[in-house]
C-alpha cells in the first residue's frame, strides 16, 4: 500500500508554479503557501492504495491491487455470513486525507466555472471526459493514480494555462470588468473564482497569498488583464483546486467532515462534478450536517442528468465492458461477429444497464430478461424483429424480452463475448469476471513458480470438452486450489458460445451440462438458477455495495472486504428500502462511512 506524500505535491507545485511565474519576474509569490495553514503535509492518508501507474496496476473489477492478492475492486469473498453484531465496531473506511480530482472531474469543474465552450475545448484538446472510457475506482489506474507524477502535473498545468489564456482573451465577458479595467475589479474576479474553484470560502491568509500573484504582476508592469490571467492560473493550479480535502476541523480527531467537505464528497461521488450552488448553500448554512438534509440533497442530485451519466459510466466500467472492443474472435468460429455486431453488443449493454439502474430493483441487473435489440442482435438472441409491441429507435434498437434460458447481465452477449478467447468461450475468464464483479470473491494471482507443474498436470487435454478440462483443474493439484472457486461460474455460462449465442452442444456435438456445485455447496442446473441464487441471497447487492463505497472513496481500500462491518452497516440500511440502485447510492452517500474520517497523524 502506498502512502500519499503531500510534501512532494507541495514541492512540485512550487517548482512548476515558480518556473512559470519566474519567467515573468514574479519571484516573491514562490514563497507563498500552497496548502492551508495547520494541515499536515504527510502521514494523513493511510487509505491511499492506488499508485502512480509504474507498477502496472489495472482497473475495473478484475484489477489486482498493488501489494495485495485481492481482486474485484479490491474486495475479498465473504467466507462466512456478515457479522450479526457489529455493535462497538467502527464502520469507517478512511482516515483524514487529500483526494486528487480525476481529469474527468477537472473537466466538469472547468464546465462549472467557465461554461460549455471552454470545457468542450479542454476535453477535446486533452482527450479527457470520455464517459465510455472511465476507470473504476477513479484513481485506481495507471493514467490517473493518487500522486501528481510528471505527466499528470504537465496535463493539469497545461489546462490551467489554457484557462488563464481564455480569461485573458475574453477578459470583459468572463470577468465582467469594464474598460478601463481596474485592479480592484480584477482582484474581485480572482477572489470570486478562487472561492468557487476551491469549493469553500477562503481564509484571509489564503486570499492574501493568492492575490500576491496579482500584485506582483502589476508591480512589474503587467496590465490588469495580464495580472488576472496569472491570478486565474494560480487558482487553477492550486492544490486547493486540484484536490479536495477530508480533514474536518482537527486532523488528529475522528470526526465528521466539515460541511463544505461533505458537499464535495457527495457531489463528486454522485455527479463526478463539483457541488452546485444549492449544495454549497446548504454547506454554508450548516444545514448539511443534518441527516435529513443530506438525504434530501442526495435524492435531488440523483435526479440530475449528470448523476445518471456518471453512475451509468461507472457501472459500465465496473463490469469491464469497454474491453469488448479489444476482443478478437476467429471468423471461422463466428462468421457473424463483425465490427458492426460488436458495436451493437456494446450499445445493447449500455441500454440494458441504463434501463435497469433506474427501473426496478438492483437485482434486476441479474434477473431481468428485458433488453434492447437491433436486427443483428435479434438474430443472435433468436427473437422476432421488431419485437411485438416495440418501436425501434433512430438507431434501430427496440425493447425485447428474451427467453427463459437467459437472465440479466450474465447472459448478455457483450458481457459474455468480452471474456471469450478467439476460438472458444473462456470458462476461466468468465468465472473470474463473475467472481470479481458479482461475488467480490478473491482471485489469487497466477502462481508463476508453479507454471511448469500446471502445464504438466493439464497436458493431453487437447480436444477435451470444457467440462472435462474444468473437472481436471478442479481435482488436480496444484490447479484445484484456485479453480474450485472459479470454474463453476464459468461452466454455468457454457451454454453460451464465443459471442453469447445459446447452444446445447459444443462444436464437436457433445452435450453441454451447465449443472454446477458452487463453492458454498449450493447446486444449480442452469444460468437462471445461478443468477437467482447470488441475487436472492444478497451476495450481489453486498458486493456492489463494497465496490460502490470504493468508488465513492475514489480508490481501492484493501482494508474494506465485502464481509466487513462497514459494508454491513450500509446493507442494513439498504435492506429496509425498496432495494433499488438509487437506494444503494443514497445509503452510501449519507453513511458515516463517507461522512466521518478516522483520526490522521498530527503534524
Amino acid at each position: 500500500m502506498t502512502r500519499f506524500n503531500e510534501r512532494r505535491v507541495e514541492r512540485a507545485a512550487r517548482r512548476h508554479w515558480c518556473a512559470l511565474l519566474g519567467a515573468a519576474g514574479l519571484t516573491a509569490a514562490c514563497q507563498s503557501e500552497v496548502v492551508p495553514q495547520g494541515y499536515p503535509m504527510s502521514g494523513n492518508t493511510p487509505v491511499t492504495t492506488a499508485t502512480s501507474g509504474a507498477d502496472g496496476t489495472t482497473t475495473g473489477a478484475a484489477a489486482t491491487t498493488a501489494g495485495t492478492s485481492t481482486t474485484g475492486a479490491g474486495g475479498t469473498a465473504p467466507t462466512e455470513p456478515l457479522p450479526d453484531n457489529c455493535e462497538g465496531t467502527t464502520t469507517l473506511a478512511a482516515s483524514k486525507r487529500m483526494v486528487r480530482l480525476t481529469f474527468n472531474q477537472l473537466a466538469s469543474s472547468v464546465r462549472s466555472l467557465f461554461g460549455d465552450i471552454l470545457a468542450d475545448q479542454v476535453m477535446e484538446t486533452f482527450e479527457i471526459g470520455n464517459l465510455s472510457d472511465r476507470d473504476f475506482p477513479p484513481l485506481a489506474s495507471p493514467r490517473e493514480g493518487s500522486l501528481f507524477i510528471d505527466t499528470v502535473w504537465q496535463s493539469s498545468d497545461a489546462i490551467a494555462q489554457a484557462v488563464g489564456k481564455h480569461v485573458f482573451d475574453n477578459f470583459t465577458s468572463v470577468t465582467g470588468c469594464t474598460e478601463p479595467a481596474t485592479a480592484e475589479c480584477g482582484k474581485a474576479y480572482v477572489s470570486s473564482l478562487a472561492e468557487r474553484a476551491f469549493r469553500r470560502p477562503l481564509t484571509e491568509r489564503e486570499l492574501t497569498r493568492l492575490l500576491q500573484v496579482f500584485d506582483e504582476a502589476v508591480a512589474v508592469g503587467g496590465t490588469v488583464q495580464e495580472a488576472t490571467r496569472y491570478g486565474t492560473y494560480a487558482v487553477m493550479q492550486s492544490p486547493h483546486y486540484l484536490y479536495r480535502t477530508e480533514f474536518g476541523t482537527n486532523v488528529a480527531l475522528q470526526e465528521t467532515l466539515a460541511p463544505h467537505e461533505l458537499a464535495s464528497q457527495m457531489a463528486f461521488f454522485i455527479t463526478d462534478a463539483p457541488p452546485d450552488q444549492e449544495l454549497l448553500d446548504a454547506a454554508e448554512s450548516g444545514a448539511l450536517t443534518s441527516p435529513e438534509t443530506m438525504r434530501e440533497q442526495a435524492d435531488r442530485l440523483l435526479l440530475t442528468e449528470a448523476a445518471r451519466e456518471n453512475l451509468q459510466a461507472a457501472v459500465f466500467a465496473y463490469f469491464e465492458l469497454p474491453s469488448l472492443f479489444s476482443v478478437v474472435i476467429d471468423p471461422a468460429v463466428a462468421p457473424t461477429f463483425t465490427e458492426g455486431l460488436k458495436s451493437s453488443m456494446y450499445r445493447e449493454t449500455q441500454l440494458f444497464i441504463n434501463h435497469q439502474l433506474w427501473n426496478g430493483s438492483l437485482n434486476d441487473l441479474l434477473l431481468s430478461r428485458t433488453t434492447f435489440v437491433n436486427q443483428g442482435l435479434a438474430t443472435l438472441y433468436g427473437v422476432a424483429y421488431p419485437p411485438a409491441g416495440s418501436t425501434p429507435d433512430a438507431d434501430g434498437f427496440a425493447k425485447a424480452e428474451l427467453d427463459a434460458n437467459r437472465s440479466g447481465l450474465l447472459s448478455n452477449a457483450g458481457f459474455l463475448t468480452a471474456r471469450s478467447r478467439p476460438d472458444v468461450p473462456s470458462v476461466v475468464g468468465r468465472g473470474i469476471l463473475v467472481n470479481a464483479t458479482i461475488l467480490c470473491a478473491e482471485v489469487p494471482v497466477f502462481p508463476e513458480e508453479l507454471a511448469e507443474d500446471i502445464e504438466e498436470a493439464t497436458a493431453g487435454l487437447e480436444g477435451a470438452s470444457e467440462r472435462e478440462k474444468a473437472d481436471l483443474r478442479m481435482s488436480t493439484p496444484p490447479c484445484f486450489t484456485c479453480h474450485r472457486s472459479i470454474d463453476p461460474y464459468g461452466l454455468a455460462l457454457d451454454n453460451f458460445d464465443v459471442i453469447g449465442k445459446y447452444r446445447t452442444a459444443d462444436p464437436e456435438g457433445r452435450p453441454i451440462n451447465a449443472a454446477v456445485e458452487l463453492p458454498d455447496g449450493t447446486l444449480t442446473n442452469t444460468l437462471p438458477e445461478l443468477a437467482n441464487v447470488v441475487a436472492l441471497n444478497g451476495q450481489f447487492a453486498t458486493c456492489m455495495a463494497k465496490h460502490l463505497i470504493d468508488y465513492a472513496l475514489a480508490e481501492v481500500s484493501e482494508d474494506l472486504p465485502a464481509d466487513s462491518c462497514t459494508v454491513k452497516a450500509v446493507m442494513d440500511r439498504f435492506n429496509s428500502t425498496p432495494q433499488t440502485f438509487t437506494d444503494l447510492i443514497r445509503e452510501i452517500a449519507v453513511s458515516p462511512t463517507l461522512a466521518t474520517r478516522l483520526a490522521g497523524e498530527a503534524p
